[in-house]
C-alpha cells in the first residue's frame, strides 16, 4: 500500500482513501443507505486486526448513515483539483475543499484474506436479522496485492452463507495497479484470457454485473462484456472512480422515503464490506489491504392493521424487488459451501488454491480455415478519404513515420483473436490522430496494411492516404473519417477531467488469416526510397513501426527484414507494436529477453531495434533504460512521440528545420 499506484502521483493507500471518501461525498442528496468502512491487517504480534476505520465521532461504529457522514465529516481539507477550461482546453489548478471520513494507515503485517470476509459474513448476518433489505448488500473490496498461494475465491465463500431475501451479497474485487506498463483487465466475462493464478482466482470471488451497472460504467468509457464481472485488476485511479461510480446508480435505485408503504420514516441499513486496510479497531494502526461497502435503506415492518389497507399482495412485492434489483447473486442459495466451485476440485487442492482452474495455454486449437457465414475480405480506401491542397508539398521534413498493420488473425471463427485485430486497427487509427495533433507538419506518415485474401494470395494496400506518404499536420484533412473521443485522467481529488482526441480512418479493413510479412515490407521499402529521394533536407531516420499480433512463420519474418538492409536504402528504425491473443502483461520497451516467456515475443524482441532516443529518456521517463528495445506490447506506444521530440531537439542545427 505504501508503493505508488500505477500512473498515478500519490500510494495506493491515498489513492483509495481518496476514492472512498469521494464516494461518500457524493451519497450527498441520495436515498439514504448505511455504511461500513472496514480495514484489516496483521499486527506486530502477529495477530490479525480487523474492524471499522470510520473516524472522529463515528470511531469504533460498523454502521453510519450515508445522511449523518454527509452532515458531519471529521475533518474538510484544502486539496487542489485540476479544472478544464471548456473553450481552450487548457489545464489548470483550483484549490477547493475536500471532506475526510476515512483516512487509511499502513499496518506493520498483511494477513489472510479467510478471515476478513469471515467477520465481514458475521456482521452482516447481523445487519441483515435486524432489517428488511430492499436489495442484496453492496460491497467493494479494495485489493493492494495477491498473495501467493492465498485463495481470495475460497476466502470470499463464507459471504455465500449470508442470505436476505433478494439474495446474497453482491461483491466487486479492485486490485490496484502498481505499473504503469501493465495494462489493467477489466470487467472479463471469462477467466480464459487472464493470467493464470490468483487473478483468475479473484476472477470467481466476484458477482456478474448488472445491466444499470453496465450502464453506468458505459457511461464513463468503460465498454464491458455482457455477462463481465465486476473485477479490474492493476486498475489505476481512474478505474477506481469509474467503478464507484456504480455506487450512484445502486444508491439511485432505492425508493424514496416518501414512496414508502409504511407510515414511518425509512430506515437506512446497509451491507458492508471489508476495505482492505489495516488499521485495527481498538489501536491507530495503519491498515494494508482496502476494501469498503455501502449498503440500501429498507422500509420498517408495516403493523399488520396498516398492512391490510395498504400492502399489495406478497407476490407482488416479490416481483417489484426483483426488477427493481435484478442483482445476479455470487453464490446459489444451495447449501452446499462450494456450490461456485462445482467445476474444480477444490477439495483435493493442498495449498487452497483453485488448482484445478485451466490454464491459459489451453485455448481452442487453431482450426482450419473456415470463413464465417456472411465474411467479408476487404482492404479499401474510405470513399469520404480527400486528396488535400498542399499534399505535394516536398518542404524539409524532420523524418518519415511508416505504420506497418497486419491483419492477421489466428482464427476467424475465433472471437478474442477477432477482437485483437479491431483493437490493433483502432489503435492505428488513435496513432494517426496523435500524429495529426502533435506532429504540426514536422513529419510525414505512411500507412500500409497486408494480409491473406480468401484466394490465398498476400496483399498490400498503401494508397488510402491518396499518395505513399502525407504531412502530419493534412491528416486529419484527408481523412475519410475523424472520431471525435476523450481519454479521462484523475483530477486529484476523487474526480474525472475529460480532454478531447480524435482517431482518424482512412480504411475499410478487415482481418485475415495469418500472412507473410514479405510484400508489406517490400512496400515499405518502396517508400522509405521515394520518400529518400523526394526529401532534401532529413534530420531523422525513417521509422517503421510493425503494428502486429506475430502470428507470421519466422523465416519468412527474417526474409522481411532483410528487405530493409539493401545498401540503397538509409538506415530504418523497425520497432515493434504487438498485440497478444492470448493474455500477457503489458510490456514497455524491453532491455532483455527476460520480460517474457512466450517463445514468439522473444523472437520477435531480438528482431527489432534499440529504442531511438532512450540514452536521452533513460531515467527521465518511466520504464525506459539505456539498453531499452523499440517493442510495446498491450500497451499505448505514446513514448514514441517522446523519442521524436527529443532527438529533433537534440540534433536541431542552425541549419535544420
Amino acid at each position: 500500500m505504501r508503493m505508488r499506484i500505477a500512473e498515478g502521483t500519490h500510494t495506493k493507500m491515498d489513492s483509495i482513501a481518496t476514492a472512498v471518501n469521494s464516494a461518500i461525498r457524493q451519497m450527498e442528496g441520495r436515498p439514504p443507505v448505511d455504511v461500513a468502512v472496514i480495514g484489516y491487517h496483521r499486527n506486530l504480534d502477529g495477530l490479525p486486526e480487523v474492524g471499522s476505520r470510520f473516524g472522529g465521532a463515528f470511531s469504533g461504529r460498523i454502521w453510519v448513515s450515508s445522511d449523518e457522514l454527509t452532515a458531519a465529516p471529521v475533518r474538510v481539507e484544502e486539496r487542489t483539483r485540476q479544472v478544464v477550461n471548456p473553450v481552450t482546453r487548457a489545464v489548470t489548478p483550483m484549490t477547493v475543499n475536500f471532506p475526510v471520513w476515512y483516512e487509511s494507515k499502513v499496518g506493520p503485517g498483511k494477513m489472510e484474506y479467510l478471515p476478513v470476509f469471515e467477520f465481514t459474513a458475521n456482521v452482516l448476518q447481523e445487519w441483515t436479522q435486524n432489517s428488511q433489505p430492499a436489495a442484496p448488500p453492496l460491497i467493494f473490496s479494495f485489493l493492494s496485492d495477491l498473495q501467493p498461494g492465498v485463495s481470495i475465491a475460497n476466502a470470499v465463500v463464507p459471504l455465500g452463507k449470508v442470505s436476505t431475501p433478494q439474495g446474497p451479497p453482491f461483491v466487486l474485487q479492485f486490485h490496484a495497479g502498481t505499473y504503469a506498463n501493465v495494462p489493467a483487465i477489466k470487467y472479463p466475462a471469462a477467466p480464459n484470457f487472464l493470467p493464470y493464478g490468483p487473478v483468475q482466482e479473484l476472477f470467481f470471488g466476484c458477482s456478474i454485473l448488472t445491466d444499470p451497472m453496465l450502464d453506468s460504467l458505459r457511461q464513463n468509457q468503460e465498454f464491458p462484456p455482457p455477462g463481465g464481472k465486476g473485477l479490474v485488476y492493476n486498475g489505476r485511479m481512474i478505474d477506481m472512480v469509474r467503478m464507484l461510480g456504480i455506487l450512484g446508480v445502486y444508491q439511485n435505485s432505492i425508493p424514496a422515503a416518501d414512496q414508502s408503504p409504511a407510515p414511518e420514516t425509512v430506515s437506512s441499513t446497509i451491507s458492508d464490506l471489508p476495505v482492505p486496510e489495516n488499521v485495527p479497531v481498538s489501536q491507530p494502526i495503519p491498515p494494508i489491504p482496502l476494501a469498503a461497502s455501502s449498503g440500501v435503506p429498507v422500509p420498517p415492518p408495516i403493523p399488520e392493521e396498516v398492512s391490510r389497507h395498504v400492502s399489495p399482495p406478497e407476490n407482488e412485492v416479490e416481483k417489484t424487488h426483483a426488477e427493481r434489483f435484478p442483482m445476479p447473486a455470487l453464490f446459489s442459495h444451495s447449501a452446499e459451501e462450494n456450490f461456485i466451485f462445482r467445476e474444480f476440485d477444490k477439495a483435493e487442492d493442498e495449498d487452497g488454491s483453485l488448482a484445478d482452474i485451466p490454464p491459459v495455454d489451453q485455448l481452442p486449437e487453431v482450426k482450419s480455415e473456415a470463413v464465417p457465414d456472411g465474411f467479408e475480405f476487404r482492404c479499401r480506401a474510405l470513399s469520404t478519404n480527400k486528396v488535400p491542397e498542399g499534399s505535394s508539398d516536398l518542404s524539409p521534413r524532420l523524418t518519415l513515420m511508416i505504420l506497418l498493420v497486419d491483419r492477421s488473425v489466428t482464427d476467424l471463427t475465433y472471437r478474442p483473436a477477432v477482437e485483437m485485430w479491431t483493437r490493433r486497427l483502432e489503435k492505428t487509427r488513435f496513432m494517426l490522430g496523435e500524429l495529426s495533433r502533435r506532429g504540426r507538419g514536422r513529419y510525414d506518415a505512411a500507412l500500409i496494411f497486408y494480409g491473406k485474401e480468401a484466394d490465398g494470395s498476400m496483399s498490400v494496400e498503401s494508397g488510402t492516404l491518396g499518395r505513399s506518404f502525407l504531412p502530419d499536420n493534412l491528416l486529419a484533412e484527408a481523412a475519410g473519417k475523424v472520431e471525435s473521443m476523450t481519454i479521462q485522467i484523475p483530477n486529484g481529488i476523487g474526480g474525472l477531467i475529460s480532454l478531447p482526441r480524435k482517431k482518424l480512418s482512412f480504411t475499410d479493413c478487415s482481418p485475415t488469416y495469418p500472412a507473410s510479412p514479405i510484400p508489406g515490407f517490400q512496400r515499405a521499402v518502396e517508400i522509405v526510397r521515394e520518400w529518400d529521394s523526394a526529401r532534401e533536407e532529413k534530420l531523422l531516420a525513417p521509422i517503421l513501426l510493425h503494428i502486429t499480433a506475430g502470428k507470421f512463420l519466422m523465416d519468412e519474418f527474417d526474409a522481411a527484414i532483410e528487405c530493409l538492409s539493401a545498401p540503397d536504402l538509409p538506415p530504418i528504425q523497425l520497432q515493434h507494436w504487438v498485440f497478444t491473443e492470448r493474455p500477457h502483461s503489458g510490456v514497455c520497451c524491453p532491455s532483455s529477453l527476460d520480460f517474457t516467456q512466450d517463445e514468439t515475443l522473444q523472437a520477435i524482441w531480438e528482431r527489432t531495434a534499440p529504442l531511438p532516443g532512450r540514452e536521452f529518456l533513460a531515467g527521465v521517463r518511466p520504464g525506459i533504460h539505456e539498453e531499452s528495445s523499440g517493442m510495446m506490447v498491450n500497451m499505448d506506444f505514446d513514448v514514441l512521440f517522446e523519442v521524436l521530440d527529443t532527438l529533433a531537439a537534440k540534433n536541431r542545427r542552425p541549419s535544420d528545420l
